[in-house]
């Protein structure tokens, strides 16, 4: 069984109001095959302001632009019909997927929660900035080097077998020939696609 996915954004580079997605329309799903669309949350308020903190699997609300983001790959998902709706236990990310249902025609109930899909959890370092983390550790963090899991949170290996586990779980409801969305986070695409 093939699966194609795509990643779906809307950019926080645009003013909101020429926020868009222009994409070529796909090709029809082989009836041996499944599509998955990627989708991540759309700009969030960062908790600490403008220090840039990390927060990970904190549940933190999506600012005005990241709801209209929501909006616009929920219009350009719309196009496609999709017979499954996926996010994280995280409200940033059930935001987007309660607008790709409702542009899809579907009851916000039909979302499919997924834990598996929730965000890197950066345990004792959320909250905090890089500097205050330390560039050495951080680089050992990302590199996976055994040892550099923040204190109550996940390594990047463990966060990959959690996501393939919810994207395999989704996957296997979703018949050949037909599509699904999961609506999630930065690592959690990052995982998916790399």
């Amino acid at each position: 069984m093939k699966t194609s996915a795509l990643l779906v954004l809307a950019s926080a580079c645009s003013p909101a109001s020429s926020l868009q997605i222009s994409a070529p329309p796909l090709p029809p799903i082989p009836p041996t095959s499944k599509r998955l669309f990627l989708v991540r949350h759309g700009e969030v308020i960062p908790p600490g302001g403008k220090q840039g903190v990390f927060y990970g699997a904190l549940d933190v609300d999506l600012s005005p632009l990241g709801k209209q983001e929501a909006d616009v790959a929920a219009d350009y998902l719309a196009q496609y019909d999709l017979t499954h709706v996926a996010s994280s236990h995280l409200k940033r990310a059930i935001y987007g997927a309660e607008r790709i249902l409702e542009r899809q025609g579907a009851d916000p109930s039909a979302l499919l929660q997924y834990t598996g899909f929730g965000e890197l959890d950066r345990g004792s370092w959320a909250g905090k900035t890089k500097a205050q983390i330390g560039e050495d550790a951080m680089d050992a963090f990302n590199a996976c080097r055994p040892g550099t899991t923040p204190e109550g949170g996940e390594s990047l290996i463990d966060l990959r077998a959690r996501v393939f586990g919810a994207r395999d779980a989704l996957l296997e409801r979703t018949e050949p020939g037909c599509a699904c969305a999961e609506v999630s986070h930065l690592w959690v695409t990052r995982s998916l696609i790399t």
